[in-house]
């Protein structure tokens, strides 16, 4: 019963993390949306600051997604988390790159 109940509560936080990182990547793609057509400098590097901290926080919930779906046992979800990690975290430090280049 103990098991079956750590089972649940992982799948419940598996559920809820997939709704978040959802949202992240809601605000990632409109981030992305609002540069192409920013001319505002300032504006421009501030919009930068925020799509590179969404992009951090969907990292972050991609790393609990991976572990949530590892100890349910979906090995799917597991590398489908790895794998949106991974191009998060690159993706990530393209646009920390092009800050440092353009707004520094």
């Amino acid at each position: 019963m103990a098991a079956a109940q750590g089972r649940d509560f992982y799948v419940f936080q598996y559920n809820s993390t997939i709704r978040d990182f959802n949202k992240a990547i809601d605000r990632v793609n409109e981030a992305k949306t609002d540069m192409k057509t920013e001319r505002d400098f300032a504006r421009g590097c501030a919009l930068l600051d925020g799509l590179i901290s969404d992009l951090k926080e969907a990292q972050i919930l991609a790393e609990k997604l991976a572990d949530y779906a590892y100890r349910i046992e979906n090995d799917e979800g597991h590398r489908a988390a790895v794998d949106q990690h991974n191009a998060l975290l690159e993706e990530r430090h393209y646009w920390e790159s092009e800050r440092s280049r353009m707004c520094s």
